[in-house]
């Protein structure tokens, strides 16, 4: 298989069909909405994931209730989703069409724009420094 630049492509389902540039442009541009989207879901699922952490200590819960905590159900709900989009988005880049590609690369990275400064400010906000930075002394290292 090759790149090329067709633009007759039945794209995930036999009812999204592309047989013209005007439908090309169309799902190029439902394309890059779905790579934002999936951006905005793992940053969603991240923020998520700080926020119920600097809520209550999890340190001295039991498994089953962490397990089957409301938080961790959500973040499995949401996991799901952002698989099934992943799946989407590498399924349409094994059209190898050069136009759907450069829509799952372009949104991916207008997602990453849009919602990847959130990690710099809750990096820069944690009081929590690497490892490299403090004495590593008083960790203990486990054997296996």
């Amino acid at each position: 298989m090759s790149f090329h630049l067709g633009y007759c492509e039945n794209v995930l389902f036999d009812t999204w069909k592309v047989r013209s540039v005007e439908t090309l442009i169309g799902s190029m541009f439902g394309i890059i909405g779905m790579a934002i989207l999936y951006e905005g879901l793992k940053a969603f699922r991240e923020h998520l994931f700080w926020k119920d952490g600097q809520k209550k200590k999890t340190e001295n819960m039991p498994a089953m209730k962490l397990m089957f905590g409301k938080a961790h159900l959500i973040q499995t709900g949401l996991h799901v989703v952002q698989v099934i989009l992943s799946y989407f988005l590498m399924l349409i880049v094994m059209y190898y069409n050069v136009w759907l590609f450069i829509a799952v690369v372009l949104g991916a990275t207008i997602g990453h724009y849009i919602f990847g400064w959130q990690k710099l400010v809750l990096a820069a906000s944690s009081n929590t420094k690497p490892c490299a930075e403090k004495t590593c002394s008083d960790k203990k290292v486990e054997k296996y």
